[in-house]
């Protein structure tokens, strides 16, 4: 037998388990949700002030084993936005984290890449140990830097005299105006010597991003503000 105080948070929680269990009829959300199809996006939001960070990767875990372990005729993108958020210390993330790794190993075989942006430091730094491109956009933080010299060559190759070299790199990400970032890719042709193509190897290259296309510019957007949509 539960007290009233035991009954609440029970309920509570079967409450949440029914919402992930719950049973929604083929012909209204489809045969699959996490089926990949050519020209597919399946968002997967767990914004939810009930679901915890250990919850929402064990979720995310589920649902990237899923779409990696489909066979489709066309290559797939696996993208993590606010990494930072639910990729940190804890046993769920860590799992996660390592599924994730596993991924980017394995992306020739498995037709896939993976994109992560992250605004803090806090995610591993195995992926910058894996990353083919690294976009990094203006930052106030030394630990960034730190972080980049440690595990990324074109970085590293900066550093120098902490005092004197490394303090002006900071300086230049300090001062990267909306839409500059610097571009760390080892085997990026960028460069042409002789009538061939080169490789940026350990150099930096500042990048400028396109402005935004989008309908909304980027304006966040709430579902009460969509024509046909009431407020709940």
């Amino acid at each position: 037998m539960f007290t009233d105080k035991q009954s609440g948070p029970l309920k509570l929680r079967l409450a949440i388990l029914d919402s992930f269990m719950k049973k929604v009829s083929k012909d209204a959300q489809g045969s699959n949700l996490l089926e990949g199809q050519p020209g597919a996006l399946t968002i997967v939001d767990l914004t939810d002030p009930t679901i915890d960070t250990n919850t929402a990767c064990v979720l995310f875990d589920i649902a990237l084993a899923v779409f990696l372990e489909q066979t489709i005729t066309c290559g797939k993108i696996v993208g993590l936005d606010e990494a930072h958020n639910y990729l940190h210390n804890g046993a769920a993330s860590e799992n996660f984290t390592n599924n994730l790794l596993k991924a980017v190993r394995e992306q020739r075989h498995r037709a896939t890449r993976v994109v992560i942006a992250t605004q803090e430091p806090t995610v591993s730094p195995k992926f910058l140990n894996l990353c083919s491109m690294i976009f990094v956009h203006g930052f106030n933080s030394p630990e960034w830097l730190a972080t980049l010299q440690a595990h990324v060559a074109g970085a590293a190759s900066v550093s120098g005299d902490l005092q004197k070299i490394g303090r002006r790199f900071l300086d230049d990400i300090v001062g990267l105006n909306t839409g500059q970032s610097f571009l760390f890719s080892r085997l990026a042709l960028l460069d042409v010597k002789n009538g061939n193509p080169v490789k940026l190897g350990a150099e930096v290259r500042k990048f400028k991003t396109r402005q935004r296309l989008t309908h909304d510019g980027g304006r966040s957007q709430n579902a009460t503000e969509q024509a046909g949509l009431s407020s709940l």
